[in-house]
């Protein structure tokens, strides 16, 4: 098992860059499971907030599993890439695993971003 090797976060930030570089995607937004504290962990690391929480929402195994909705804007992606940087055409930027921890503008220092 390979978990808590980043490898998770790694493909899931290159599909977030894909929906928002290739397909002009405006928001994309990712389901799971409440108690998957490694999904909760994947969308929290790319920077995707919190939206909603369905209690009881979805029915597996033999019991009722609580559901949350993380979702990210297409400037909120732009600004974790760009991180510290001041720049005018983002299309150049490919971020790394790390880049999408940025938190730039909340008052926490942003790792570097790979052009």
């Amino acid at each position: 098992m390979s978990g808590g090797q980043g490898f998770a976060t790694e493909a899931a930030a290159a599909i977030v860059r894909f929906g928002f570089e290739d397909l002009g995607l405006h928001c994309i937004w990712a389901e799971c499971n409440a108690e998957n504290t490694g999904s909760v962990r994947v969308l929290t690391k790319l920077g995707m907030q919190r939206e909603a929480r369905f209690r009881d929402h979805k029915w597996f195994g033999d019991r009722w599993w609580d559901t949350e909705i993380y979702a990210m804007l297409e400037d909120e992606w732009r600004g974790a890439v760009v991180g510290c940087r001041e720049a005018s055409d983002f299309r150049h930027l490919q971020p790394s695993p790390t880049a999408s921890l940025c938190n730039a503008g909340r008052g926490e220092e942003c790792p570097p971003c790979r052009c």
